[in-house]
C-alpha cells in the first residue's frame, strides 16, 4: 500500500511496473478531495528466450594418469589428412614408412588397437591400414605409454588405441574418398580410395568399409668397381620394377539387446600383393677385355591374406559389475614364390651358361583366442578377474630346386616343412581398495612370475610419480610412503 500526500489537482497517469510483469496504467483525475484507488493486479508476462549454446573447445592434447590423449578434431594440421599423419605430429611417436615401423619414446613393439581391441597384425600392415584411413572419422588417439595389467604383455613397448566416432544419426549414411598420386621419379601414378557405409535403426547398427591403394615404383642402381692390383673392372646396373596393390574390408554389426547388454560381430580382411621384377646386367673386365657378361633376371611375389571374425558380448549387472567375453578367429596366408635365371657368356672361351632356380614358401597361420573379464564392484571395493586362451598353429612349407635338364629337382638342404602349434593360457586377478576418507589406496596384487611382477613394479611407479607428496595430508603421505616399501619389496623378491 502506498500513500501520496500533497498532491496538486490535475489529471494524472499512474504506472506500476515490476520485472517479469506486464506493465499497468490507469487514468486519474484528482481534486481537493481524498482519492482511494482499488489494488491495482499486475499480469505476469512470459518471455521466450532465445536459443543458448554452450560451446567449449577441447584441448589438443590432454595428460592423464596412465596415457596422453590426442584430440584429433582439434588439429588443423589434421584435416584432409590420414589416421598416420596425425601419429606422426604426436609427442613421442616415430613413424618409419620405408621399413614399416613404429616406436613409442624411443621404444619399438608397440601395439595398436581399435576401438578398444587389439589389431592382431603385423605393424607394417598396420601402417598401411592407418595411411588409408581418413583423419576425419576418428574422435580421438589415447597413447598409453606406460599399460596396465589388464593388457596383454606384448603391449609393454607402449600402446596406441584408436577411438573412432561414433554415428548416432538414423538412416543410411556414407563417405567416399578418392585421391591420386604422382612420382616425379618414376612417373607411375599412384590411385587411393575408401568408402564407409553406416546403418542404424533402433537398436541395431551396421556398418561396412572397402579401401584400396595401389603403388609402383621403379629403382636403379649402378655400381662400379676395379682392382688395381689385377687390372678387374666391373660394372652392374640393376632394374627394378614393383607394383604393389592393397585391398581391404571390414564390416560389423552393433545390437543393443537390453539396456544393459550389448552384442557386437566384426569381420575384416586384407589382400597385400607385393610383385617385383628385377634385372640385373654386370659387365667383367680384365686388362682392358671384356671377360665375362652375366645378367639375372628375379620375379618375386609376397602375397599376404588375412581374415578374422570377432564376438563380443558384454553385460553390466545391476549392481554395477561387468562381464565382457571376446572370441576372435584369424587367419593369415602367406604366398611367396621367387624364380632367379641366370645367364653367362664368357667371352674368352665363347661359351654360354643358363642356371634356373626357384623358391616356393606357403605359410598358412590360424589362431583361435577366447577372452572373458569380470569386473566386480562393491563399495570401495573392486576385483578384476579375466581368463584368456590363445590357440594357434602355423606351417612353413619351403622349397628350393634347381632346372637340370627340363626338370625342376629338389635340393634336400633348403626344403623343409614345418608344423607348429602353440596353446596357451592365462589368467589375472586384480584387488583395488580404495578408502574415500583417508584418501588411501590399497592395492593387493598376486605375483605369478617374474614378468608379471616386473609388470607391477612399473605400474606401481608410474602412479607414485603422478601424486604431489607435498600436498597431501598425514594419512596420504603415510601411504605413498607404504606404497614405495612395497616396490622395493618387489624388486627385492623377484631379482
Amino acid at each position: 500500500m502506498f500513500t501520496l500526500k500533497d498532491v496538486a489537482p490535475a489529471h494524472y497517469l499512474l504506472v506500476a511496473r515490476m520485472v517479469g510483469f506486464k506493465t499497468s496504467t490507469i487514468a486519474l483525475q484528482v481534486t481537493n478531495g481524498k482519492l482511494v484507488i482499488d489494488p491495482m493486479v499486475l499480469e505476469e508476462e512470459s518471455t521466450v528466450l532465445g536459443e543458448v549454446v554452450v560451446e567449449a573447445d577441447k584441448p589438443l592434447f590432454e595428460q592423464r594418469i596412465d596415457r596422453l590423449i590426442v584430440n584429433v578434431d582439434n588439429s588443423i594440421a589434421s584435416a584432409g589428412g590420414s589416421v598416420l599423419d596425425v601419429l606422426e605430429r604426436s609427442p613421442g611417436i616415430t613413424v618409419n614408412r620405408q621399413s614399416g615401423g613404429m616406436s613409442m619414446n624411443g621404444k619399438s613393439g608397440i601395439q595398436v588397437m581399435l576401438n578398444g581391441k587389439l589389431q592382431r597384425l603385423p605393424l607394417s600392415t598396420v601402417i598401411q591400414q592407418l595411411e588409408g584411413v581418413s583423419a576425419g572419422s576418428v574422435d580421438k588417439i589415447e597413447l598409453i605409454s606406460n599399460p596396465s595389467s589388464r593388457y596383454d604383455a606384448e603391449g609393454d613397448a607402449g600402446i596406441i588405441n584408436i577411438v573412432t566416432k561414433k554415428n548416432t544419426d538414423e538412416g543410411l549414411h556414407g563417405t567416399a574418398t578418392v585421391g591420386l598420386g604422382f612420382s616425379d621419379v618414376s612417373g607411375y601414378v599412384k590411385p587411393t580410395g575408401s568408402t564407409t557405409l553406416h546403418y542404424k535403426r533402433n537398436d541395431v547398427a551396421l556398418q561396412a568399409s572397402y579401401s584400396m591403394n595401389s603403388d609402383r615404383r621403379w629403382q636403379q642402381w649402378n655400381y662400379e668397381r676395379q682392382l688395381l692390383n689385377r687390372d678387374l673392372y666391373s660394372n652392374t646396373i640393376t632394374d627394378r620394377y614393383v607394383t604393389w596393390p592393397i585391398q581391404r574390408f571390414s564390416a560389423g554389426a552393433d545390437w543393443s539387446v537390453t539396456k544393459q547388454t550389448s552384442m557386437n560381430v566384426f569381420v575384416s580382411g586384407f589382400s597385400d600383393l607385393w610383385k617385383m621384377e628385377s634385372f640385373n646386367h654386370s659387365r667383367v673386365a680384365q686388362n682392358g677385355t671384356d671377360s665375362a657378361h652375366i645378367a639375372l633376371h628375379d620375379r618375386e611375389v609376397n602375397h599376404w591374406k588375412h581374415g578374422m571374425a570377432n564376438f563380443n558380448l558384454s553385460h553390466v549387472f545391476t549392481n554395477g559389475s561387468k562381464l565382457n567375453i571376446d572370441a576372435d578367429y584369424l587367419y593369415y596366408h602367406d604366398h611367396n614364390p621367387n624364380h632367379f635365371v641366370n645367364d653367362y657368356t664368357f667371352s674368352a672361351t665363347n661359351t654360354h651358361r643358363q642356371d634356373q632356380m626357384r623358391i616356393s614358401k606357403e605359410t598358412p597361420i590360424h589362431m583361435l583366442v577366447l577372452k572373458a573379464d569380470y569386473e566386480w564392484k562393491m563399495k570401495a571395493l573392486k576385483i578384476e578377474v579375466g581368463a584368456k586362451s590363445t590357440l594357434s598353429e602355423l606351417k612353413n612349407d619351403v622349397k628350393l630346386e634347381t632346372l637340370q635338364g627340363e626338370t625342376w629337382v629338389p635340393d634336400s638342404k633348403f626344403t623343409q616343412a614345418y608344423s607348429l602349434r602353440d596353446n596357451a593360457h592365462t589368467y589375472k586377478y586384480n584387488m583395488i581398495k580404495v578408502s574415500t576418507r583417508t584418501k588411501q589406496m590399497q592395492i593387493c596384487i598376486p605375483i605369478a612370475s617374474r614378468d608379471e611382477a616386473t609388470r607391477y613394479r612399473k605400474s606401481i611407479l608410474h602412479l607414485l610419480s603422478k601424486i604431489e607428496v607435498d600436498n597431501c595430508d598425514d594419512a596420504m603421505r603415510e601411504s605413498v610412503i607404504n606404497a614405495y616399501k612395497l616396490l622395493f619389496h618387489f624388486t627385492n623378491t623377484t631379482r
